[in-house]
């Protein structure tokens, strides 16, 4: 996962020099910043965004997930013969067990609309002592800042599934982390490492042998059907895939919506296929 223009001395009111926290700034700037779409996208917007749930919650939804047209005739590529990618569902203490299977249903339907099959399990539950946030901005040490999500790595099941954890939100209190729709930590040991923003140090956050990619449930929707695809896009993140500068890929730098379906690139296709390649071949040993 490789964010673009991460700052490397950015401050959230106390320190926040940790590699993770950098990493995360650059995907908040990497997925874009609120701005107006074009008027003809408005009106779709009342077709795809879903409407805050009566706590305050946007609610993720898959409407026009199943209808919207390719952004381009190479938008979908031909299937990975024979591949099913498993993904484990995690709900996050205080998200129920619906609103983290619609997360599922989510990236189901993008992923096997593009032509990825892929096996959902779940939900299973964090235990309810899990925090219910991933990050501490008031800790006066990268340790206390980040325990919160090292917590939350450390009580999920043991598994060799990518994981999607639903979390109720990324942090309690006023931030600029708010606004984050997911953010995918690598597996352990990963090659697939930020290095502009010093992955390294951030891998060594997760003790997992798989990737674990977050979803906010607190963060509001800014675009026509960005939640809808951003679970998907980190599951991209999961698979090995950067960020792209182009508005109708998946896995955009900018702001995404449900214009079109967004796709990959052929080149995006080979690294699926290679990290579903190595996924299988890692399951298959004893």
């Amino acid at each position: 996962m490789k964010h673009r223009g991460a700052p490397r001395n950015r401050r959230f009111g106390k320190p926040f020099a940790h590699p993770a926290f950098l990493a995360a700034w650059g995907l908040l700037a990497a997925c874009g910043t609120p701005h107006s779409e074009p008027t003809s996208d408005r009106a779709a917007a009342k077709a795809v965004q879903a409407p805050p749930t009566p706590r305050g919650r946007p609610s993720f939804s898959t409407a026009g997930l199943d209808t919207a047209l390719p952004c381009a005739p190479t938008t979908a590529s031909p299937p990975i013969p024979s591949a099913v990618v498993p993904i484990r569902l995690i709900s996050g203490s205080g998200v129920s067990a619906h609103d983290t299977q619609v997360v599922g249903e989510t990236i189901r339907l993008v992923w096997e609309r593009l032509g990825l099959r892929l096996r959902i399990a779940g939900p299973d539950h964090l235990p309810a002592s899990a925090p219910q946030r991933l990050f501490d901005p008031t800790g006066t040490t990268e340790e206390a800042q980040l325990a919160p999500m090292r917590s939350v790595l450390a009580a999920l099941p043991k598994g060799a599934s990518t994981t999607v954890v639903v979390m109720p939100r990324f942090v309690d209190q006023p931030s600029k982390l708010e606004a984050f729709r997911g953010l995918t930590v690598p597996a352990e040991g990963s090659a697939n490492q930020p290095l502009s923003v010093g992955g390294a140090a951030f891998v060594e956050s997760n003790p997992h042998p798989h990737p674990v990619a977050f979803i906010n449930m607190a963060a509001g929707p800014r675009a026509p059907g960005d939640l809808s695809l951003s679970p998907a896009h980190e599951l991209g993140h999961a698979l090995g895939l950067e960020h792209q500068n182009s508005d109708q890929a998946l896995m955009s730098d900018g702001m995404l919506s449900l214009r079109c379906l967004p796709g990959l690139s052929d080149a995006e296709w080979t690294q699926v296929a290679a990290a579903v390649a190595a996924s299988e071949a890692a399951s298959a040993l004893p």
